[in-house]
């Protein structure tokens, strides 16, 4: 695996709330975050670290570590073939149910939103999702460098527990520990990429973006 560490490399650290495979979305062997943490997608450069966890109910568990390889637009990412598997099909598999890449403009510049996990019951497109995914960033993170533990999400040795995020929205932890962190994993992990599958990859929801 290519590890490389940019001259003001930042480290990440969030809950992911819903690890239905969507964000982020594990798949097709390079984890992407095309919607939701907006916060996160705006300022992220290539050669920074992610960190995903999970919630209090679940143990404040480590569910991945992923580093960023490339920073691209939505429509850049709807319009390269190599991300065109991410792009949902509903009659498909869970894995396609989730795809992330739904995002992209029109000839005239409105934006389009694809039938998916964030838009209407109905395929119609979702404000409060549209909203909050693109009003504002218009980047995609793309992680070839990962490892996703899913429902085999792991409790850290202590020494590890600074990288470990339990609060809302989310925070820099040292990028110096969270390359220790993706170090260890590595050992752990040696293979990296997708160790399991999303921990609520059991049905089909839609999320509406508010409850």
């Amino acid at each position: 695996m290519e590890f490389v560490k940019g001259i003001m490399s930042k480290a990440y650290s969030y809950i992911v709330a819903r690890d239905y495979g969507f964000a982020p979305n594990p798949f097709y062997g390079v984890l992407t975050l095309a919607t939701c943490k907006p916060g996160i997608r705006k300022t992220a450069s290539v050669g920074d670290l992610i960190i995903g966890c999970s919630d209090k109910a679940h143990g404040n568990k480590l569910i991945y570590v992923a580093q960023v390889s490339e920073v691209l637009t939505f429509d850049q990412y709807w319009n390269e073939l190599r991300f065109a598997k991410k792009k949902p099909v509903m009659n498909g598999s869970f894995k396609k149910l989730y795809g992330d890449n739904i995002y992209h403009h029109d000839a005239n510049g409105n934006w389009m939103q694809e039938d998916s996990h964030h838009a209407n019951d109905d395929g119609t497109m979702n404000e409060h999702n549209l909203k909050r995914d693109t009003g504002q960033t218009d980047k995609v993170l793309v992680c070839k460098e990962f490892i996703y533990l899913g429902k085999s999400m792991m409790n850290l040795p202590a020494e590890y527990s600074s990288c470990i995020y339990k609060g809302r929205g989310y925070y820099h932890p040292s990028y110096d520990e969270a390359k220790k962190l993706w170090d260890y994993l590595r050992i752990q992990y040696p293979e990296g990429g997708k160790i399991d599958q999303p921990s609520q990859f059991v049905n089909f929801k839609r999320y509406d973006g508010v409850s």
